[in-house]
């Protein structure tokens, strides 16, 4: 569904058109449900995706999403010192 698609754009050149349709109707992204809603994004200084003050999306996480890059694990969470 094309009314929930966003354009992403990162500081290294990477650009996508993300779709956040997974997410509508949701816990509170029912805040979506009225459509003049999602219209009223914005960056926020740390760079999170966000509609108002309990409404976003970590932009990191939209990044991982969108190239497919993954966290590097700590060495302590695999068990290796």
């Amino acid at each position: 569904m094309a009314k929930y698609r966003l354009r992403a754009g990162y500081a290294d050149g990477t650009t996508a058109e993300v779709d956040l349709a997974h997410l509508a109707g949701r816990g509170i992204f029912k805040l979506w449900d009225d459509g003049q809603n999602f219209q009223r994004v914005s960056v926020s200084e740390a760079g999170a995706i966000r509609w108002n003050d309990e409404v976003e999306i970590c932009g990191d996480a939209v990044y991982l999403r969108i190239t497919g890059k993954t966290i590097p694990q700590p060495a302590l969470a695999s068990g290796h010192v």
